[in-house]
């Protein structure tokens, strides 16, 4: 069985993560592209990377890369957006696109509802959003649609005045049990999940949140306990 890990993008790697993306991108769609035309460019790009709130990953499969992903996620709101997600062709096929995805699910399970876009022509990305992530179509933009801002923010390329908006919710999200009484048990998935978030909990403590948390004991009063 494959792992799935995302992995942080640092500063220094960021123009390589770009051109790959780019590259990953176009080879994608090469039959419909002119001579040195990208997909998206890298201002595109670098302004999805520096949203507030973004995160950009790579997508590593056994140890090697295998892709990479942008999100942004509002805690507050409970919404997230998948700005970017890309396989690298070889990839293509193989079945991690959709192991990715859940991956990035795991990784927030406080986001109550995902969404993503996608231009019309893209039948694979359709596909994979529909058929294999379980995301629905919710929007169609087109030069009639009244969000004119939701259009100009996505470009002027004649090829992207026809896109859709897909959004995808979460039956299993788990932003309620951060809000559970004392008394409440945590069972060992949600430990699982909670314990990368818990950046600042005492160091002293960590070992015994993992262990108790692997035997499903860990109560959310002992979880404020434990905060440092």
């Amino acid at each position: 069985m494959t792992d799935i890990t995302l992995i942080p993008v640092q500063e220094h790697e960021k123009d390589e993560f770009i051109r790959v993306m780019q590259q990953s991108f176009r080879l994608a769609v090469a039959d419909d592209l002119d001579d040195g035309e990208e997909v998206i460019s890298r201002e595109e790009i670098e302004e999805s990377m520096n949203a507030l709130k973004a995160e950009s990953y790579h997508i590593v499969a056994d140890g090697e890369k295998a892709g990479g992903a942008v999100i942004v996620v509002n805690a507050e709101t409970e919404r997230g957006s998948l700005d970017l997600l890309f396989m690298f062709p070889q990839k293509h096929g193989s079945g991690l696109g959709g192991k990715a995805w859940r991956a990035i699910e795991r990784l927030h399970p406080e986001v109550r509802v995902w969404e993503t876009h996608t231009p019309y022509f893209e039948k694979r990305n359709i596909h994979f959003y529909v058929n294999k992530c379980g995301f629905k179509i919710v929007e169609f933009f087109n030069p009639h649609h009244p969000d004119t801002t939701r259009m100009q923010a996505v470009g002027q390329d004649e090829a992207f005045e026809y896109f859709f908006r897909f959004e995808k919710e979460n039956p299993h999200t788990n932003a309620h049990y951060y809000r559970l009484s004392p008394c409440a048990i945590f069972p060992k998935c949600i430990i699982i999940q909670i314990l990368p978030h818990l950046k600042h909990v005492k160091s002293d403590c960590a070992e015994r949140l993992s262990r108790d948390g692997q035997q499903g004991i860990c109560s959310v009063a002992a979880l404020k306990s434990w905060w440092g």
